[in-house]
């Protein structure tokens, strides 16, 4: 048995690489060519092949991938990212025949990428989410601005697109503290074309409904919690914990899903503000960041995966140990580092203490968790990325004396 795991530089595919790795397959990564690849640095891994960003251009990706396909012939290939989903989706007529492939149809991907058209979706099915403006017009920004009081969260209309040929640089939600910074965000054309959703924003945590699919049909389903997101404004998972199935949350998921006939694996992100409702923030229609803890709670996603691929009927499985915590260290010390600079002019929320923040980063070390890429039986890509990282954080201190 053979498996390619594309997007070797994230956690979700070194996550991969170990997983089918342990189950004594012939596990190759491949990563775009002049990154870091942490996928690469696992014991597990085979083989690292590189290809050409699709950033760089689909055609070019597309030919290599094509190249590597050929030379392989895995059983299954695993894409980790959007960068490469969306190339190989609108191309996916180029690989029949050479590998199998879990993915979504073309008009669900379209549907889940767009987020204009989730929150249309969800609206429907009367699934809550937050108070939200479609800005198409400097008149739809006065009307949002009249109706909803900072602070507010401006959205992309998706994280990545295909234009000019290439996939584009992700694309963040940006968080506006006032009607001055909404004026300056929104002073030019590219701001309004570009970020179509002006949302309110309040304190709360992110629960994550993550799963495989078969058509919309669940073969399996994790649920987490976020104890701490990499910047206390929101970002990635530093800290987590899986927990029990929500029905409410679990209802609404499974909508979305069924509603997309959904293909392949993929997370619904639900905020749960501080009255106490879960609104819908987005689809992630891929792998997620906090894979790890799936699978050391039980839920094994990339194997799970590999068989659906494989056109295996897969019995729906909710097997999952609830209060497992993961942790990712490297988004965790920037969270740290992001209480310690304090609490950002004219944020209106509540703001982690420094005290408590730092009780509760070393805190976590005595704690049994899951870390995210060091792991005791596969050092390397832990060590690896925190040789890395290091360097980086004492550039960012140094330069932050410098310009007192």
């Amino acid at each position: 048995m053979k498996a390619l795991i594309l997007d070797a530089h994230s956690v979700a595919a070194l996550e991969c690489v170990r997983s089918l790795g342990k189950r004594g397959m012939d596990v190759v990564a491949a990563g775009s060519a002049g990154s870091f690849s942490i996928a690469a640095c696992s014991r597990y891994c085979a083989r690292y092949l590189s290809y050409r960003s699709p950033s760089e251009g689909v055609d070019r990706f597309i030919l290599d991938f094509r190249k590597i396909l050929e030379a392989e012939r895995p059983d299954v290939t695993i894409l980790s990212t959007d960068a490469t989903i969306l190339p190989v989706c609108r191309n996916r007529g180029v690989f029949r025949g050479l590998t199998r492939l879990a993915l979504p149809e073309d008009d669900a991907l379209g549907t889940a990428s767009d987020k204009v058209a989730t929150l249309e979706l969800a609206m429907r099915l009367g699934i809550p989410v937050p108070e939200t403006a479609f800005i198409g017009s400097r008149e739809d920004l006065s009307r949002a601005l009249t109706s909803m009081g900072p602070p507010l969260v401006a959205k992309p209309g998706a994280s990545r697109v295909i234009e000019d040929g290439r996939v584009s640089g992700r694309r963040v939600p940006v968080f506006i503290r006032d009607k001055n910074d909404c004026a300056a965000f929104y002073s030019s054309e590219g701001s309004l074309a570009g970020y179509p959703i002006l949302q309110e924003w309040r304190p709360g945590f992110g629960v994550g409904v993550s799963g495989v699919f078969d058509r919309g049909r669940p073969c399996a389903l994790f649920f987490h919690r976020r104890l701490r997101e990499e910047h206390p404004q929101g970002g990635r998972s530093a800290y987590c914990e899986s927990c029990e199935p929500d029905e409410g949350m679990k209802a609404y998921a499974m909508s979305l899903m069924s509603g997309l006939a959904w293909h392949g694996p993929a997370m619904v992100e639900f905020r749960v503000g501080d009255d106490g409702i879960a609104r819908l923030m987005e689809i992630n229609g891929r792998l997620w960041g906090s894979l790890p803890l799936a699978v050391a709670s039980g839920v094994d996603v990339p194997w799970i995966i590999y068989r659906l691929a494989l056109g295996e009927d897969i019995l729906m499985s909710e097997k999952c140990c609830p209060g497992r915590r993961g942790r990712y260290l490297v988004a965790d010390i920037n969270h740290l580092m992001s209480v310690m600079k304090g609490k950002p002019a004219g944020w209106p929320g509540p703001y982690p203490a420094r005290a408590g923040a730092l009780a509760g980063f070393i805190g976590a070390f005595f704690r049994e968790a899951t870390y995210f890429t060091w792991r005791r039986d596969d050092p390397a890509p832990g060590f690896r990325e925190l040789m890395r990282f290091l360097p980086e954080v004492a550039g960012r201190v140094a330069r932050r004396r410098l310009s007192k």
